[in-house]
């Protein structure tokens, strides 16, 4: 034959044995294939409620702007709580089939930054809503802080004994506070949201003063957007002006896909690996050789001697 059709038909034996080799592959491996990709929820999850409980007055905050933290101790024992601010936030992760987290960062803007600045979260098991008052949730309060905490000594940034409001008010304000980014922590709770994987998780704030009163912070609530569109409004009566929707928190999750487009392709690879008889060198044949050993219908298979 010409030499043109000797080259052709020794290239398509040579594409085919690699094509057999591959689907061989699959099928002794059981190669699952799912490529690395990623989906991050833009703009992140807002929490689903949210407020804080004090310990010396049954009031209902849950409609406030800023979540206040802190609790004062005796100085006569250690063990007793003068008063107590209790933050609380709730957060909804929905159901993805397909896909897994991988990571999850909680975003909190301050708007007052006292003591040391150092605040911790809990997981707290107990429902709430945004009507509730301290006594409802008392005990629930103490479980909380008897449980290994989400994180612990997270510092909240902002300008260190101040508020957002001295800004524009005090001397010698540092002009990066300005900007509201220096107001923004980003804490990072992946482990827990990994464990829950999905439905409501519920998270206490703590930020122990010792036996001191004036050390409080302040972040952000949901309810800080509280005109219809959250355009941007005056957030103190100093006039700074910021976007209240750009400083309510948000729970950012990244997930990682577990299955996908491209499993449908090496499902389909383990489907074709699955038809036929080859060698353990990917060559199809039509007679297997009694004492050899073969992948047949996708199954790796010694011949026996008669």
């Amino acid at each position: 034959p010409p030499l043109t059709s000797l080259h052709k038909t020794t290239t398509k034996k040579r594409h085919d044995m690699k094509k057999n080799i591959a689907l061989a592959a699959f099928a002794l491996l059981g190669f699952a294939f799912a490529s690395a990709q990623t989906e991050t929820q833009d703009p992140g999850l807002p929490p689903t409620a949210d407020t804080y409980l004090r310990s010396n007055k049954e009031v209902n905050y849950g409609k406030a702007s800023t979540i206040e933290i802190w609790t004062q101790y005796d100085s006569n024992d250690p063990a007793s709580i003068v008063a107590d601010f209790a933050g609380l936030m709730q957060f909804d992760i929905p159901e993805k089939p397909g896909y897994e987290v991988s990571s999850a960062t909680l975003v909190l803007y301050a708007n007052v930054v006292n003591g040391t600045q150092n605040f911790t979260i809990y997981p707290f098991a107990a429902e709430f809503t945004e009507k509730d008052g301290y006594t409802a949730h008392a005990d629930a309060i103490a479980d909380a802080r008897n449980q290994e905490p989400i994180v612990k000594n997270v510092v909240l940034n902002g300008w260190h004994n101040h508020g957002i409001k001295d800004v524009l008010t005090k001397p010698g304000a540092d002009e990066k506070y300005k900007n509201i980014e220096s107001w923004r922590t980003d804490i990072d709770i992946t482990d827990y949201v990994k464990s829950v994987g999905q439905g409501t998780i519920r998270l206490l704030f703590d930020h122990n003063t010792g036996t001191r009163k004036d050390q409080k912070i302040e972040i952000f609530s949901k309810d800080v957007v509280n005109d219809i569109d959250g355009k941007i409004k005056v957030i103190t009566d100093t006039g700074y002006k910021i976007e209240a929707k750009k400083v309510m928190p948000h729970l950012y999750i990244t997930y990682t896909v577990t299955s996908g487009i491209d499993n449908v392709a090496a499902d389909k690879a383990k489907t074709q690996a699955r038809k036929g008889v080859y060698t353990l060198s990917g060559v199809r044949v039509t007679a297997p050789q009694a004492g050899g050993v073969y992948i047949i219908d996708g199954k790796k298979v010694m011949i026996r001697k008669k």
